[in-house]
Formats: C-alpha cells, structure tokens, sequence
C-alpha cells in the first residue's frame, strides 16, 4: 500500500503541507526564508491540542490534517489513543458528540452508574446521542461498573 506521505491545501491564503504523521509546514515569508517550508511545531494549549495561528486566524492542527487526508466535515475529530496532540491520521476519526464522549478518560464511578437510594441498589445506564439507556439495578458497585463498562465498550466502533 503506497500512502501519499504528505498533502497541500491552502488555508486563509497560506499554503500548508499536511503529513500524515501529524506534522505541518508552511512556506516561509520571511526575507532569509522566503518560499521554503518551514516546520510549524508549537506546545498544546491548556486542554491539551496543537493550535496554530494562520493568518490572523487559529486552527487545530488535528482539524487540518483531517481535512487534508479525509476531507471537510461538521462532525467532531476523536482522538482515538485520548492523547489530543498525537495528530497522525490514523489516530483521528470524524465522529458526534456522543461517541466522541465515549471515548474519554474519565472517573468510571462519576458516570454511567450510582447509588439510587430509594431502590437501594447500583443503578447503571448510558446515553447514547442524547437517549439514556438503561442496563439495570445491580446489588453491588463493581456489578453496575461491569455493566457500564461493557455497554460502553460495545458501543464504541473503533
């Protein structure tokens, strides 16, 4: 299988070239520079994605390298390994809200199931775009996480 390594598209009249393995470059303005590629490297911002300023304008570089290798889209981009600057294209996928946030680290037992105390029991469901399901009463904590879990996993198509 013979993958282009890189793509060129242009943005906000800047000319960038994608790579695969999630990195950018541009062509360089500056006068000691001027119509090479420049590697574009920056540290990710408080919540943990690579920006970049084009032009006046900021975009996400998981966004670019999206564009570049699979096309445009509306939908949200998920990061499948969870960590947000590991831009290659491989580990990005178009997605909606709700798978994007089935696949995030969280604190399994602040989600997907409780302590109901009128039925006295562990109560465990998931929401699915915007619906909850409902995977039942459970005697014990680690019953209901089980059953989180599970549902959770089968309803991730990775």
């Amino acid at each position: 299988m013979d993958e282009e390594e890189y793509r060129i598209i242009t943005v906000n009249n800047t000319t960038i070239k994608c790579f695969r393995d999630g990195r950018i470059h541009t062509i360089s303005k500056r006068r000691h520079n001027a119509g090479r590629w420049i590697e574009r490297t920056t540290l990710p911002n408080k919540h943990g994605y690579i920006n970049l300023n084009i032009g006046g304008k900021g975009y996400y570089v998981h966004r670019l390298i999206m564009t570049a290798f699979v096309g445009y889209s509306d939908q949200q981009i998920d990061h499948i390994n969870r960590i947000k600057h590991d831009n290659r294209v491989r580990n990005l996928r178009y997605c909606t809200r709700s798978e994007n946030n089935l696949n995030r680290d969280c604190v399994d037992n602040a989600k997907g199931f409780y302590w109901n105390k009128h039925a006295k029991k562990w109560r465990a469901q998931l929401k699915i775009d915007n619906k909850q399901k409902y995977l039942g009463y459970f005697d014990n904590e680690e019953d209901a996480r089980q059953a989180y879990l599970q549902a959770k996993a089968n309803s991730i198509n990775i």
